[in-house]
């Protein structure tokens, strides 16, 4: 199905390997190749081949370039053909109004709670993303213990101090093994996939935004809402 394949193709997006790795490259690869061959890609499956082919070599920034681009292209295919409730977004490089356009869409429905976990969570989250949120709805964040950035503390310092309970916020801190997806979960129900951290999204690279199909939102739900309960608060 067309969800099917989006997923796969978002999966990918937010799993991109180190094209230095042969054997690491070689497998993502190949998994994307088939994506590219089941969303119709067309040319684009045979400048995939050389493109990966060729990594390593005198041309490898551009190469990679070239891998990104066409999976990309592949991505915005695809979401054409999903319906409407579950589309995300592509976001070009350089985008960022259209990041926070696609993300308002996800976090302005909220009624009772939004949990958004981003290993690398830094000050945006609040002073651009949880402002879209709307008032009086609880306000978590899930970062990894070792990755959280230093302008976050201070920032929520300031917010708790002047929104209090209107904008009630907690934010805690797990293991960094245990936490490698970036994601919003509004009331514990519908998630969102988020190709890149919160900090950075479309500002230099193309990012992805997309909704998880029912059953993955209830297994993400099931995951990550007792991790965020046993992790270590910041506060």
């Amino acid at each position: 199905s067309a969800e099917g394949l989006y997923a796969r193709l978002q999966e990918l997006a937010g799993n991109e390997p180190d094209f230095t790795q042969p054997f690491d490259a070689a497998h993502w690869l190949g998994r994307l190749h088939q994506a590219v061959v089941d969303s119709g890609g067309g040319t684009d499956i045979a400048m995939l081949k050389i493109a990966g082919d060729n990594l390593g070599s005198a041309l490898h920034d551009q190469n990679v370039t070239t891998v990104r681009n066409i999976m990309y292209r592949a991505i915005a295919k695809v979401e054409k053909e999903l319906p409407a409730a579950a589309q995300g977004g592509f976001i070009a490089a350089g985008d960022v109004f259209d990041a926070l356009a696609v993300m308002a869409t996800a976090l302005e429905g909220a009624t009772q709670r939004v949990l958004i976990v981003d290993p690398y969570m830094s000050k945006e989250a609040l002073t651009v993303f949880a402002l879209m949120i709307p008032e009086g709805v609880q306000v978590d964040l899930l970062g990894a213990d070792s990755r959280i950035k230093d302008d976050l503390k201070p920032t929520a310092e300031v917010w708790m101090q002047q929104y209090g309970e209107k904008r009630p916020l907690r934010i805690r801190c797990a293991d960094k093994a245990a936490l490698h997806d970036r994601l919003l979960i509004v009331d514990d129900t519908d998630v969102w996939d988020v190709s890149q951290s919160l900090n950075a999204i479309a500002k230099r690279s193309p990012a992805t935004i997309a909704k998880s199909r029912p059953e993955h939102a209830d297994m993400k739900v099931e995951a990550y809402a007792p991790l965020f309960e046993e992790a270590a608060p910041l506060l």
